[in-house]
């Protein structure tokens, strides 16, 4: 339903707020192809959305998380990061895009935080 509202009101501002929605569900469901096409097409349609940033942050997260495409997940983390230096989610970019460079498993990036926090 977000879908066909987001279709039918194209130029309606709560268009965006659904596709968001929506793209956040279909990663729920277990769908992450629909979930960035969906993500995709709210910054496509609605760039200046609050959430456009997060969106693209989640492509990154889902090429990583959900379909393990590392390359497709270092593109998008490297978009973020030019497109939104300062956001809050910045920092997260940067560290999945230094694990994901680095080829670092899950185990040696928390020896790596647990180091530095040491120190």
């Amino acid at each position: 339903n977000y879908l066909k509202y987001a279709e039918v009101y194209k130029d309606d501002t709560l268009s965006a707020t659904y596709l968001f929605k929506a793209g956040d569900l279909s990663n729920g469901l277990n769908r992450p192809a629909e979930a960035i096409s969906v993500f995709e097409k709210l910054r496509k349609n609605f760039p200046e959305y609050q959430k456009a940033p997060a969106a693209l942050f989640m492509e990154g997260f889902i090429y990583e998380t959900r379909l393990a495409d590392s390359e497709k997940a270092k593109e998008k983390y490297r978009l973020f990061i030019a497109q939104y230096p300062d956001h809050r989610l910045t920092p997260s970019a940067h560290a999945s895009l230094d694990q994901l460079e680095a080829n670092l498993s899950n185990e040696a990036l928390i020896k790596m935080f647990e180091e530095k926090n040491n120190k």
